[in-house]
């Protein structure tokens, strides 16, 4: 999957392309076409999401809360980001923090479809809680 960054203008395709680097683990790829995304776009709340989902998976969660928080402050409504952060944070060993923003991102309900899960990643956030409440009472 070579691609030349240099002739993508489209934000979502940006975005699709440095996913499936990033799902690849090719995450200093991945990240390029992002952050090529964010250049054009730095207010979007996908490409934030994306840049936050990015650092995640390359394991630098401080740089994913940053980017995921970047996205909250201009739409705290933003169903993925929450339950994103939930899941850095449970990746942290951050327990308490997982549940508060797995929980919250539960309670989201908006007109705006793109803000939020598909219906079919509200199970998994679920579970997610589920078991960060029990990883919590262990300790």
């Amino acid at each position: 999957m070579t691609q030349n960054i240099e002739e993508i203008d489209d934000i979502e395709e940006l975005l699709k392309i440095g996913k499936e680097y990033i799902e690849k683990k090719q995450f200093t790829e991945g990240k390029q076409f992002i952050s090529k995304a964010f250049q054009l776009k730095p207010e979007n709340l996908n490409v934030l999401n994306s840049m936050g989902f990015a650092n995640g998976r390359a394991g630098d969660y401080e740089e994913a809360i940053k980017w995921y928080k970047k996205a909250l402050d201009i739409e705290p409504n933003f169903q993925k980001a929450l339950g994103n952060i939930a899941h850095v944070y449970e990746m942290k060993g951050d327990y308490e923090l997982a549940v508060e923003f797995y929980e919250k991102s539960l309670k989201i309900k908006s007109k705006d479809k793109t803000l939020l899960f598909p219906e079919k990643i509200i199970p998994v956030i679920e579970e997610h809680l589920q078991k960060t409440k029990e990883l919590m009472k262990k300790r």
